[in-house]
């Protein structure tokens, strides 16, 4: 059989592919007529296998797709090969559910009850879900009652907090809820149970370390140690044969290897990674394939902890440095906004920093997966805070709306992340997920300059800006925002 190839996709490809597979998914669920394979036309040749398969994915996630692949069949021989691997593709995921690929991943079923009706949705931990009445939202019940974005679900280790939007007669709700009590989201009545098919056994799990890559190996390298791991992935310490040159190499753990779903977006980040090439972004060195699992080779990044290293410095040129830093990595990510690429995963953990021949370095990493993987080898904490963290970092528009991907969700990340160098605190500061959220819809951040009279009232102002809740008033870009920077920089 034919191989799907992913991997080598443009980013303009992907992005031709991901919009007209957002057509064709709001075609479906909403019953219009649409001829899949016409999709075929709008993309080059070389792309159609991997669209159709995309096509053919979605579209058996939302109705039988039998009818579907005789179309293919009949119509498009040439194809067939492509019906093949989706329905293997499906008979994998039925055989290891995407539901039980990681042990350190838990799950719940979420429940609502309208009008004695039962609806169930799975849901991760930690994740983030849109829940209404739009075919585009996360979880969608289609009722008259019910708003077409009506509550966003962030789930916890322990807990969910459920934001539910303002309409008409109230504004944002903020409930914490626990895993084993009910609660209401306008009409429905919601209560989370846990899947029967979450069990996996010891002796399984022992199977999945002993079939690891670490045990398969990577020609041309030495695996030395590991360097950390995520809910899904893991990044090991290497050595290149021959050059002795140290790299990272980053792959899935043994169950996430078997989802389908999760090789592919896997794919998608090497796809993306190996077309981001600039200084400030950690470097691309390759990818291969090792028994089933696919491996990403990067650039070793020696790293240390920010805190750490301005600690290093006297404090009179400690706000030079932040703005030396923040500004490195805004260019990096004016780099990936310009090649259609955002990040969405912005955040302190994700920033590397070093000192190379008496020489300050700064790198961005964990492209790509950053919405699915917990960042493997750089971060080093739990799931739990993982998501406070999160929140902490993300735009409100980010809060309100998770599939929005916007160069300037990336621009506000980086602006908290200044604002906490600069304050040893987040602009909305709270041990409790609910009240970050409240803070962050309704409350303006405490100026810098009110809390550190000694830092320029210039630049709390562009802090303020950058930090606005309102998306109108904001800096627009990541260049707009590292030139306004460069002066107190100097």
């Amino acid at each position: 059989m034919k191989k799907l190839e992913i991997a080598h996709l443009s980013i303009e490809s992907q992005r031709r592919i991901d919009e007209i597979c957002r057509v064709y998914e709001d075609d479906v669920r909403s019953s219009r007529n649409s001829n899949l394979l016409t999709m075929l036309d709008r993309v080059p040749e070389q792309e159609a296998p991997v669209l159709l398969f995309e096509l053919l994915r979605l579209h058996a996630e939302i109705e039988p797709p039998a009818k579907v692949f005789d179309q293919v069949r009949q119509l498009r021989p040439e194809f067939a090969w492509v019906v093949e691997h989706v329905i293997e593709s499906l008979q994998s995921q039925t055989s290891e559910p995407d539901e039980t690929i990681a042990i350190s991943v838990s799950e719940r079923e979420l429940v609502g009850t309208l009008e004695g009706k039962e609806y169930a949705f799975r849901l991760s931990m930690p994740g983030q879900y849109i829940f209404g009445s739009a075919a585009e939202a996360d979880l969608t019940i289609t009722h008259g009652a019910i708003a077409q974005r009506t509550a966003c679900f962030i789930m916890e280790s322990d807990r969910c907090l459920v934001v539910t939007f303002p309409n008409e007669s109230s504004g944002a709700m903020l409930q914490e809820v626990s895993y084993h009590s009910s609660f209401s989201v306008g009409p429905i009545e919601f209560h989370f149970r846990t899947p029967m098919s979450l069990g996996r056994s010891v002796a399984t799990v022992a199977d999945d370390e002993a079939s690891s890559i670490r045990q398969i190996g990577v020609d041309g390298f030495e695996i030395t140690g590991e360097l950390g791991r995520g809910g899904f992935g893991v990044v090991f310490d290497a050595i290149q044969l021959g050059s002795q040159k140290r790299f990272a190499i980053k792959s899935l753990l043994p169950d996430a290897a078997r989802s389908e779903k999760l090789k592919k977006l896997f794919m998608r980040e090497i796809s993306i990674v190996s077309q981001l090439k600039h200084p400030n972004i950690v470097g691309y060195h390759g990818f291969g394939i090792a028994g089933d699992h696919p491996y990403l080779i990067l650039e070793y990044v020696e790293n240390r902890q920010i805190d750490d290293v301005l600690a290093q410095h006297p404090e009179h040129k400690r706000l030079r440095l932040c703005i030396g830093i923040v500004r490195k990595i805004l260019s990096a990510l004016a780099h990936a906004h310009d090649q259609g690429v955002v990040h969405r995963d912005v955040k302190l953990s994700n920033i590397l920093t070093g000192v190379e021949n008496r020489r300050l370095f700064v790198k961005l990493t964990d492209f790509g997966l950053s919405k699915f993987f917990e960042t493997a080898g750089y971060s080093g904490i739990t799931a739990s805070e993982a998501v406070c963290g999160t929140i902490a970092y993300m735009s409100p528009e980010q809060l309100t709306n998770s599939k929005y991907a916007e160069p300037d969700c990336d621009v506000y990340s980086i602006a908290v992340c200044l604002y906490r160098l600069l304050t040893g605190r987040f602009p909305h500061d709270s041990d409790s997920p609910a009240e970050i959220v409240h803070q962050k819809l309704n409350v303006m951040p405490i100026p810098i300059d009110e809390i550190d009279p000694s830092l320029p009232a210039g630049l709390s102002g562009l802090l303020q800006r950058a930090l606005h809740r309102d998306r109108e008033r904001r800096i627009e870009s990541a260049d707009e925002f590292a030139r306004e920077l460069e002066p107190f920089g100097l």
